[in-house]
């Protein structure tokens, strides 16, 4: 889980740093209200590196929204699933470019047992829950924060899990 995690973060972080500040005639960073959740304010990042490639980002469950790179015959195109507005992303696919978690795939019937205690969990699939439950990292609001380094800027959502929250941890 920590590896999709950081994957996806160094991938965003990495397509961050290729953005040049350098550059004069173009935005390569923007920063903009996409909405609200729970009381906090949920941002849309677009980001564009020297190419004008372009991925967008949303601090709500550290999505990635759209990413478009040119195909082989350099027609560019947007090749993520994603939605256009912040309540199409709330209240459809709940995976679509998210990080999952605090686990990944489904835990049949909405419960385990760990050390002979048997844990239930919310259900939000069929019978199961899936990729976090209802309230897992998918649909919470994350802390951005930018990186600065020399001539180039990145960025990184940070989301401090509460331990023990639902499920056990040691």
């Amino acid at each position: 889980m920590r590896r999709t995690l950081l994957l996806t973060l160094v991938a965003a972080g990495l397509f961050g740093i290729s953005c040049n500040q350098s550059a004069k005639k173009k935005e390569m960073v923007r920063k903009e209200i996409y909405g609200t959740h729970q009381g906090k304010d949920v941002y849309l990042l677009t980001l564009t590196n020297k190419a004008g490639n372009v991925i967008r980002l949303t601090n709500f469950g550290a999505k990635i929204t759209w990413i478009e790179v040119p195909d082989k015959n350099g027609v560019k195109d947007n090749i993520t699933f994603g939605y256009d507005t912040f309540e199409g992303t709330i209240t459809g696919d709940m995976s679509f470019g998210s990080v999952v978690g605090r686990y990944a795939n489904r835990i049949a019937n909405a419960k385990f047992v760990l050390d002979g205690v048997e844990y239930k969990l919310p259900v939000n699939n069929g019978p199961n829950t899936l990729h976090g439950g209802p309230a897992g990292w998918h649909s919470v609001v994350w802390t951005l924060r930018f990186l600065k380094r020399m001539s180039s800027r990145s960025q990184v959502y940070l989301y401090k899990s509460r331990y023990g929250r639902r499920l056990p941890v040691k």
